[in-house]
């Protein structure tokens, strides 16, 4: 076999054609509370959990309470202990900032106010491993 075939992950060699078979999970749509809303009809919130464990979160809210839930994930989307994860936010004036954005062991993921009121909260770059995955 051509050894540009295989790929290295830590010390494990795993054949690239069989990796690319697998496909990710469709996304998961959570019930928004706290009076946050989807950003938009293209950003709307969402979740999804890979074969290899990672819980990933995609699109984006606004205009929910200042530290408030914004969803809860259901069991075997959860971390094992608080994440906490630097997320791209903006004010009602288009003004960015970073934010931080935790989810907590009880699933709860939850806008941490970080003195600026947010008019949008991206949650893509939030990404874990949950817990027993």
């Amino acid at each position: 076999m051509p050894i540009s075939r295989w790929i290295t992950f830590g010390f494990r060699q795993h054949d690239s054609k069989h990796l690319a078979e697998v496909e990710d999970p469709d996304w998961l749509v959570p019930t928004l509370v706290n009076s946050w809303v989807n950003f938009d009809s293209t950003l709307t919130a969402r979740y999804r959990k890979n074969a290899l464990g990672q819980v990933q979160l995609g699109g984006a809210v606004r205009s929910g309470l200042a530290s408030s839930t914004i969803f809860t994930l259901p069991l075997g989307f959860r971390p094992s202990i608080i994440s906490g994860f630097a997320a791209p936010m903006a004010n009602s004036g288009g003004t960015g900032f970073v934010g931080q954005i935790d989810v907590n062991a009880n699933g709860t993921v939850t806008y941490v106010n970080t003195g600026a009121a947010p008019n949008f909260v991206h949650l893509a770059p939030v990404n874990f491993r949950a817990d027993g995955a």
